[in-house]
């Protein structure tokens, strides 16, 4: 999904340092391919090394997000959608034809976080960005955004574990990346309408994974949300 798309927490506190950036925080919408080889993410499920394109749209204001997501991990493909509203305080997963709903799990992120350090000018080919460095080791990783200053505009995400006894490297690339947010990509689809919880479906949750008890399938949630902040009961 976008596992860190992809990094969506990553993402959006890269926009802190461009001051005109700041005058249109809505949101952002963007594609994201996201390459990971042993990657470490703030997930349950650790290290991961895997292949993940999606589509993410977050409205800040009205706390809304999507996502649309294709990954292989593990020698297996997973595709699907996920929205996710705070007004209901519900998610909605969408994939092999059916609907399943869950409680929120995670913060939707209302607005830009500040504790990024500008490490200054970044040569990509010949295009210059900013570098914005990031460093989270509670989770154990280090982050440098790419971002563009001009156009408002993340480029390119890279992190690495900060633990050298377990290397593993993440690089996230965006697509068309507009710094408002696509209202049209909330639209819950008519097959969510009727469609009930975890348990009348019959899933259950096994960390970032819904297993469908019925049948052989497997649901794999995006590895975006790995990197939003979790919810403390």
């Amino acid at each position: 999904m976008l596992k860190n798309i992809i990094i969506c927490s990553l993402l959006l506190i890269a926009l802190v340092n461009a001051k005109d950036c700041l005058k249109e925080d809505k949101g952002f919408s963007s594609g994201v391919a996201i390459f990971s080889v042993n990657g470490v993410s703030n997930g349950q499920n650790g290290p991961a090394t895997f292949v993940e394109f999606s589509q993410i749209t977050i409205d800040y204001v009205g706390q809304q997000l999507f996502t649309d997501y294709w990954i292989t991990e593990d020698m297996k493909q997973f595709q699907g959608a996920l929205y996710a509203y705070n007004s209901n305080q519900t998610i909605y997963i969408v994939a092999n034809g059916q609907c399943s709903q869950q409680p929120l799990s995670f913060d939707i992120p209302s607005g830009i976080p500040k504790n990024f350090t500008d490490i200054g000018k970044v040569k990509i080919g010949k295009f210059d960005t900013r570098g914005l460095e990031y460093n989270n080791t509670a989770q154990g990783y280090n982050s440098v955004v790419l971002y563009d200053d001009v156009k408002c505009a993340v480029v390119s995400i890279s992190t690495e574990n900060l633990d050298l006894n377990n290397p593993g490297y993440t690089l996230a690339n965006y697509y068309d990346f507009k710094d408002t947010p696509k209202y049209s990509d909330f639209q819950l689809p008519e097959i969510c309408y009727n469609s009930g919880s975890s348990s009348d479906a019959k899933f259950e949750i096994k960390t970032n994974t819904y297993q469908q008890q019925s049948e052989s399938s497997a649901i794999k949630l995006p590895h975006v949300l790995d990197f939003l902040p979790k919810r403390h009961n």
